[in-house]
């Protein structure tokens, strides 16, 4: 098959019982085109006129959803872990709503987003079981309803494509209540800080993501991709670097007690590029695994999440001794009320006497 460009857009070329046939596919992008052009020349093969003639006169606005995934994973920007969730959660809407990816994307209404909140709803067995549901729906419908943002619907336009999914947008769901964060009890983190000293011996590596975790409030991300330059006088300078890019693209700088510095210049000693040693896989993946093993046993079983744990515990600290703006700032965090939701916990305790 032979393809050349007309005015922007793809046409295929190809040999139908010796005689050359020609398909405008309608689009520039080529992997759409190649889709289209293989299902053109299926259906004259098999002598499907009435299949053939529906994709001659294909209306840009009638693109599958299957079709604007593939486009829309080719067209966005955001990260590739991003992108994989955002489909995965517009296909999981789909699929409990039996809405195939043949579908037209137009054809996609707010019915889909309320039969979706339905049936998780009624799913539900308790009414902690039903808020947790409530805020599942609303983080799923959000995150699939990525692939129509503003943006992606300017790139759509760009090649071609109509699409008009308004209502499919705009129908509200409910977001649950939200689960406020709760600093452990019975001196959880003051025995896990006495018992550090200990890990600092058996396992070195897994103490420096301690550090980085309790004493500076890091992501995993960022302690896995942490560089030597990024050390600065008894502070570390986070930031894009590289092919790393920090969550919000944010940098920010946080500066470390004097005797936690010395033991992780120590613990550094001579290295030159990242502050973990050892291959990628043990910078970002076994040295965290041991570390959060090393927390179940100290008693952090509570949450699978463990080394983000103690950047909450980071945070609830900085928020309590310098305000909530100092620790949306330290934990590099776009919107102080996700600082205020998940990482405060400034207890009031008030007592009315007669």
């Amino acid at each position: 098959m032979t393809y050349i460009q007309r005015k922007g857009n793809y046409t295929a070329i190809e040999s139908i019982n010796g005689k050359r046939v020609w398909f405008a596919t309608k689009t520039p992008n080529k992997r759409l085109a190649e889709k289209r052009a293989k299902a053109y020349f299926q259906a004259l093969r098999e002598e499907n006129l009435a299949a053939a003639e529906k994709l001659m006169n294909r209306n840009p606005s009638s693109i599958t959803i299957g079709d604007l995934l593939d486009l829309y994973e080719q067209l966005t920007s955001v990260k590739a872990d991003t992108r994989t969730k955002n489909i995965a959660k517009l296909k999981l809407i789909l699929k409990e709503t039996e809405t195939p990816l043949t579908s037209q994307v137009n054809g996609l209404t707010g019915r889909i987003i309320s039969r979706f909140e339905r049936q998780r709803h009624k799913a539900a067995t308790d009414v902690p079981s039903l808020h947790t549901a409530q805020r599942t729906v609303a983080a799923t419908v959000r995150q699939g309803r990525s692939v129509f943002s503003k943006r992606m619907l300017q790139l759509y336009r760009d090649e071609g494509f109509n699409i008009d999914v308004s209502d499919f947008m705009s129908r509200s769901v409910k977001e649950g209540p939200t689960v406020k964060y709760k600093a452990p009890k019975n001196g959880l983190p003051a025995k896990t800080y006495v018992a550090s000293k200990k890990l600092k011996e058996d396992d070195p590596e897994a103490y420096k993501v301690f550090i980085f975790f309790w004493f500076a409030g890091m992501r995993k991300n960022e302690v896995a991709h942490a560089k030597v330059s990024w050390l600065g006088d008894h502070s570390i300078h986070i930031q894009p670097d590289g092919d790393f890019d920090t969550k919000n693209s944010y940098d920010r700088e946080i500066f470390f007690p004097e005797g936690i510095w010395t033991e992780l210049m120590e613990l550094i000693g001579d290295q030159t590029d990242y502050i973990l040693k050892g291959t990628k896989t043990e910078r970002t993946d076994k040295v965290f695994r041991r570390l959060n093993a090393w927390l179940t046993d100290q008693g952090w079983v509570h949450t699978c999440k463990r080394g983000h744990e103690l950047r909450k515990v980071y945070g609830s600290t900085v928020s309590k001794l310098a305000g909530i703006q100092a620790a949306q700032q330290q934990l590099g965090h776009m919107n102080i009320k996700t600082t205020d939701t998940f990482y405060s916990d400034i207890e009031s305790k008030v007592v009315i006497n007669e």
